[in-house]
């Protein structure tokens, strides 16, 4: 919390900055054939793993108006301008099964990227979020309010790839 205003006993106009990590992970396994089984001609499926996984970190300015609807539990909207600092995904196909089928050349995994940027990224986010807290006084001036919420993001991660995050902030808990 930076500041508030408060304008009644209930309603208030503040401001908030942070930090926050979006972390995906996409899984998926798809059957690409058939191949032979070793002791006999039977066919048996091959079974390949899709593995993508996203990071993304960013800093957030986040106005908001809040109201006090019981003792100090709030509900707030404000919006959220967010800038980007890290960004990297990483992604890999693996035949799982069977243990003796491999791709030509390349053995068990294939379109093996690590640490790789996110292509033509919009570094710079914007979002509605909403949220219930509870606030705790420090004084006249400034409180701690724990709280969760909810982002509707209005930009797109990347105009090159398609990524869109919604995401929702639980303190001490990661979200993937």
């Amino acid at each position: 919390m930076i500041h508030k205003t408060e304008k009644q006993n209930k309603i208030r106009l503040g401001a908030k900055i942070g930090y926050a990590t979006a972390n995906c992970n996409f899984q998926n396994e798809e059957i690409i054939g058939n191949a032979e089984q070793i002791d006999s001609d039977e066919l048996v499926p091959v079974i390949v793993h899709h593995l993508m996984e996203a990071k993304i970190s960013q800093i957030s300015l986040l106005p908001y108006f809040s109201y006090n609807f019981f003792d100090n539990f709030v509900a707030n909207v404000g919006l959220n301008l967010g800038y980007i600092i890290k960004s990297t995904y990483k992604q890999r196909e693996e035949i799982v099964s069977p243990d003796y089928v491999e791709y030509v050349n390349v053995g068990k995994v294939k379109n093996k990227y690590d640490d790789q940027k996110i292509n033509d990224l919009n570094k710079l986010q914007l979002g509605l979020t909403i949220g219930l807290g509870y606030d705790f006084s420090i004084g006249n001036l400034f409180i701690i309010s724990p709280e969760i919420q909810y982002n509707f993001p209005f930009t797109s991660i990347s105009n090159a790839d398609y990524y869109d995050i919604y995401r929702e902030r639980i303190p001490n808990k990661k979200v993937d």
